[in-house]
């Protein structure tokens, strides 16, 4: 790099240096390019070399190479061609797919290092020319300027205190979802109504978090994006609130569920009042504010929505004091199955990783079995690991990727799961995680596991790496099923066995402490792996730190969790899992809801360097339990992580704790909103043992864990 170093600008040559030496030819001669280009101060010079020094270590050298190469051609032909001075003169229109898809890659790979303070600020314009319509972070309030009249864009920026046009990181996802609705005929009503809905205050302090901003403001776009569609309307002047909101709530057959479209609706009132409350503060608004306000609500539909909200929350809790009820006597066959299934998984991990150490100096040309017998012997289950390149040639040809300039995945650890048998060698129903990862592809499986009670989005939602395999991994599967598939076949299960073992680790782990704890989820999204986060005591016991609901802004108070030294394992696991993938914990900032005010931290739930959702954590516990029992008994398919908060005060409060000791360990201020979670249970604690019967598991074999119990959930 040093001759590199030699022609780049004073300010960048540190950076150039601290890159290491890569003995590839391809890279090399993709470097002696970029060296000329540098040496004539041609002006791609300086976005090319940004990408250089900013893209990150795991992308491989032949990518980096191949984008280079790719890029800086298209470029030299232009400059011989089209005699352009400036990036913005590139022509888009006539790119190939290939120069695109390249040049895309490098431009978000800069947009990133803009971002972060490390790329020089000129090469904005360029990014906003190579990423037309893309949403440019560092240009924060600058992307809406298409769209948006200069005063309702002042008065955001203004209202966000956004210093020289940046805009604070906890109001970034406003921006980017106001820039989402940027086409909608409503869009810049939703732009002043986020405007009045930021800095508003209550007692002089703020009244909404951002997170709860962008609720507002999504659920008020589908209200009026359903409306729009149900009615033919273009404009929002065509609005009626008295007929077409209230038309949208009162429905009992629309979609979605009618607690969701009041939920909506209200939300809808909530932004008219937050724009009322702020003309009233400004007693001559200019006009211009008037046009953009959304449409008002009467005080007769007003007192209506909040009836029917009242009403769909006392309808909601019922539901789920229903659901508890139904979960309540199963709940040791759920957490015995969760537990047998973990133990079976690591045993196949364990044996997967010993298959692929053989696999990796096999010198024969042929996949490597494996079988991981059951702990208690009740069954034997099989895998093979093989690469796409040890399939027939017509396999490898049904399964190549559609774009020609590549060819199949030929290099990829595959494993598939081949099949199981019990003691006697007789052909055994495939496990849960099977039938899971073969209903991702088979459209046809997919159907019969939703019918079994998996909610279809569990089948897209949940992280690569993470149950589901890598996105590239995963896309050759998918085009392998759909093949053969079409031509008639069976298609092989192929599975990725250490995302599996990762998913699992992950889900019992919100399991055991949600039980233990009685955390909410996005507590368990808190938990972190340094001093400020957690610290082991002198008995072995992990002290934890987290904020509390409704603490989660600047001042808030930590709420300390002990966890007992015999569940500190499960913790330590995670930990495991990550080294074990190669993703240390990482720095990271949470970007679920308002968790992201917490700042960056070692957040023990992360993966690919990121803070997982609550919809992840989500995904995987149900993943974990689905089909433990028969649907019909506990309605699992609606399981959420918040049943194990009613598991846990309920449990507590059976054993004997009083109901201070229970509030306490919830978090909640007052003593009613504990006595919800025990709804049912009688005053006494000898009659509530006796009302809470926990059914013994009616698990026998680990086989029988692995199982998926079936019956149509109602």
């Amino acid at each position: 790099m040093l001759r590199l170093a030699a022609v780049v600008p004073e300010d960048q040559r540190a950076r150039v240096l601290a890159l290491p030496d890569v003995d590839d030819r391809a890279y090399r001669a993709a470097v002696e390019a970029l060296i000329e280009v540098q040496r004539a101060r041609l002006p791609w010079a300086g976005l090319t070399l940004e990408y250089l020094v900013s893209v990150e270590a795991k992308v491989s050298v032949a990518t980096r190479a191949q984008v280079l190469r790719i890029v800086l051609r298209r470029f030299q032909r232009a400059w011989n061609e089209e005699k352009l001075t400036t990036v913005k003169d590139l022509d888009l229109s006539v790119l190939t797919f290939n120069e695109k898809i390249r040049l895309t890659a490098m431009a978000y790979v800069v947009e990133e290092a803009l971002w972060t303070n490390r790329a020089p600020v000129h090469l904005t314009a360029d990014i906003s020319h190579l990423l037309p319509g893309r949403f440019i972070r560092v240009l924060g309030w600058a992307n809406l300027s298409s769209f948006l009249p200069s005063p309702v864009l002042t008065l955001l920026v203004a209202r966000s205190g956004a210093v020289g046009g940046v805009v604070p990181a906890r109001y970034l996802p406003i921006v980017r979802l106001l820039y989402s609705y940027g086409t909608r005929a409503y869009g810049v009503h939703l732009a002043f109504a986020a405007a009045t809905l930021i800095g508003d205050l209550r007692h002089g302090k703020e009244r909404n978090r951002p997170s709860s901003i962008m609720d507002l403001l999504s659920s008020t776009a589908s209200v009026l994006k359903a409306t729009f569609s149900m009615y033919g309307l273009t404009y929002l002047s065509a609005f009626r609130t008295d007929v077409h909101l209230m038309a949208y709530a009162r429905s009992e057959t629309l979609r979605p569920a009618q607690k969701t479209r009041v939920d909506q609706a209200f939300k809808y009132l909530l932004c008219v009042e937050a724009q009322l409350r702020w003309c009233r503060a400004h007693p001559s608004p200019p006009q211009v504010y008037l046009d953009w306000h959304l449409i008002d609500v009467d005080d007769t539909h007003a007192a209506e929505l909040g009836r029917l909200r009242n009403s769909c929350m006392k309808e909601g809790k019922k539901r789920r004091q229903k659901q508890v009820k139904m979960l309540e006597p199963q709940l040791l066959t759920l957490l015995k199955t969760a537990l047998t299934r973990d133990e079976v998984i690591r045993g196949v991990h364990e044996a997967y990783l010993e298959a692929l150490k053989l696999f990796q100096t096999w010198s024969g040309h042929g996949p490597v079995t494996f079988s991981s017998v059951l702990p208690d012997r009740s069954a034997t289950l099989w895998f093979a690991i093989w690469t796409p390149n040890l399939l027939s040639n017509t396999e490898q040809i049904l399964a190549a990727r559609p774009d020609s300039s590549h060819g199949p995945m030929r290099n990829s650890v595959v494993s598939e799961y081949l099949g199981a048998t019990d003691s006697t060698g007789n052909e055994l129903s495939l496990p849960f995680f099977a039938e899971i990862q073969r209903a991702r592809y088979d459209s046809a499986a997919r159907q019969a596991m939703i019918e079994s009670g998996i909610p279809v989005s569990d089948l897209r939602a949940s992280q690569s790496r993470l149950l589901r395999p890598d996105p590239a991994l995963g896309s050759y599967i998918h085009r392998y099923t759909a093949a053969k598939l079409s031509a008639g076949q069976t298609p092989r299960i192929l599975l990725d066995l250490p995302a599996i073992y990762t998913g699992m680790t992950y889900a019992l782990f919100v399991l055991i402490y949600g039980l233990i704890t009685g955390m909410r989820i996005h507590e368990l999204q808190q938990l972190r792996a340094d001093e400020q986060g957690s610290r082991r005591d002198h008995d072995g016991r992990l002290i934890c730190n987290v904020r509390a609901k409704g603490d989660k802004g600047a001042g808030g108070k930590d709420t300390v969790h002990t966890i007992e030294a015999q569940f500190v394992p499960f913790w330590t696991r995670i930990l495991t899992v990550q080294e074990q993938r190669g993703e240390y914990l990482e720095q990271v900032v949470p970007e679920d809801g308002d968790l992201a005010e917490l700042g960056a931290g070692r957040y023990l739930l992360q993966g690919k360097g990121k803070a997982l959702t609550r919809t992840h954590l989500a995904v995987l516990l149900r993943f974990l339990i689905f089909g433990a029992v028969p649907p019909t008994e506990t309605e699992q398919h609606n399981f959420v992580p918040h049943f194990l908060r009613y598991m846990y005060s309920r449990t507590r409060f059976a054993l004997g704790d009083d109901e201070a000791a229970i509030q306490l360990g919830l978090g909640h201020n007052s003593r009613a909103q504990a006595r919800e979670y025990m709804r049912g249970l009688a005053g006494s604690k000898s009659a509530a043992r006796q009302q809470m019967v926990l059914q013994p598991p009616k698990l026998q074999t680990c086989w029988e864990a692995l199982t998926v119990a079936r019956g149509k959930h109602t």
